[in-house]
């Protein structure tokens, strides 16, 4: 009977010590601890890292059509060395690190991306849920979901940003900067679009390693051609817009280095397209840099025959950049600022440019049933592909530190 009275207070401690936590308390725990593998490696060495992602589909054979199917989530990895890997990969020859199990009971599939010097997936085993996952498969951090956040490259600066439409038609983007290596918040700002001849919504994309400066550019779902960037100085608070310096048409012809304080503009013109939505660029081309410390601005191309866009300026400061002639095919180009034009010598390959990391550039080619990832040196020209399955994707580079 003794033996029976302390088996019922044990049983009952244990009960109270669990419903004494919150529900998220006591279950996200196992669930992480069930759903991320084991850390492949104990610390990865410094260096760039390529991240993709693969997506299987199982089918859980039941009558119950919205809840059948189960998601997984394949991450790889590949670091990028010169002359290490042959001409042709596959993803048998990336580095899988996690395997993330989708339930079907979620409502949307997970999205992830480059989160610093980590991955952030939304909707993590839950509707409401962020994962931060690590290059070497450990789930770092879980927590209520924020669409409205990115990170420095290197990982030590946050940028979290809410946006309050109230009853007008532009919102106020709410932003707060925070130094994560401190926990001290170094901005907090309200940023109105009315007052800074801004005419949609105003959202963060990229902030500098230094935590010096913060950069924000015009949204909205809609077709627009929208030209909107600001610089915003991070210890003063300081805005000001820098599309207007270089006359430029759209974001979507800029190519902004933080890191190197520059930022590359295509000015074109162009006439609504006779079918369908948007435009249709036309000559001249006018392509300027320009230096974002000194807001000074150099012309140092025109092109009176052809259109040229999506430019990619060199992250590593280098005074070059690759650009894509305007409807025609893929036809990518590597240009050094003192070329005079843009001749056949300057060609590159046919894809298109999906990232440029060191001296590499990833690129994406349409192939018959998969879709084709080729890596070029832009130093010695060797050039890889990796073939990757259906439902695949590249996620994008991390600079280890």
């Amino acid at each position: 009977m003794i033996l029976f009275f302390v088996v019922v207070i044990l049983v009952a401690g244990v009960a109270a010590l669990y419903w004494g936590k919150s529900i998220e308390e006591a279950m996200v725990p196992v669930v992480i601890e069930e759903s991320v593998p084991e850390p492949v490696e104990e610390e990865l060495p410094s260096g760039s890292y390529l991240v993709f992602e693969s997506v299987q589909v199982t089918d859980q054979g039941t009558q119950d059509w919205a809840n059948d199917d189960t998601e997984t989530y394949t991450f790889y990895r590949m670091a990028l060395e010169e002359g290490r890997y042959q001409a042709n990969l596959t993803t048998d020859d990336l580095v899988e690190f996690a395997a993330i199990e989708h339930p079907s009971t979620i409502s949307g599939s997970l999205t992830t991306y480059i989160f610093g010097q980590h991955l952030l997936m939304h909707r993590y085993l839950a509707d409401d849920q962020d994962g931060i996952l690590s290059l070497d498969g450990e789930l770092v951090e879980t927590r209520p979901q924020e669409w409205g956040t990115i990170r420095s490259k290197n990982g030590r600066y946050q940028v979290d940003f809410k946006m309050n439409r109230g009853d007008a038609r532009v919102a106020v983007t709410q932003l707060m900067v925070t130094d994560l290596d401190t926990g001290s918040t170094l901005l907090e700002k309200m940023v109105n679009p009315a007052e800074l001849d801004g005419g949609w919504d105003l959202e963060p994309f990229v902030i500098d390693d230094q935590g010096e400066y913060l950069y924000v550019h015009e949204v909205c779902g809609c077709e627009a051609t929208l030209p909107g960037i600001w610089q915003v100085e991070i210890a003063t608070g300081e805005v000001t817009r820098i599309d207007t310096l270089v006359d430029l048409d759209s974001w979507f012809l800029s190519s902004l280095d933080a890191q190197g304080r520059g930022m590359l503009a295509i000015t074109t013109g162009s006439k609504p397209r006779t079918e369908g939505l948007g435009e249709n660029l036309l000559p001249p081309t006018t392509i300027r840099i320009l230096d974002l410390d000194s807001l000074e601005v150099d012309e140092i191309l025109v092109d009176e025959e052809r259109v040229w866009n999506q430019p990619w300026l060199d992250p590593q400061g280098n005074d070059r950049y690759v650009v894509r002639l305007w409807d025609e095919r893929d036809k990518v180009y590597l240009v050094n600022f003192e070329d005079p034009e843009i001749s056949e010598e300057n060609y590159l390959t046919d894809a298109v440019v999906l990232d440029w990391t060191g001296d590499w550039l990833v690129m994406q080619v349409q192939g018959i049933d998969t879709i084709l990832i080729k890596l070029i040196n832009l130093e010695t020209r060797e050039e890889i592909l990796i073939d990757l399955p259906e439902r695949s994707r590249y996620v994008g580079s991390i600079e280890l530190n």
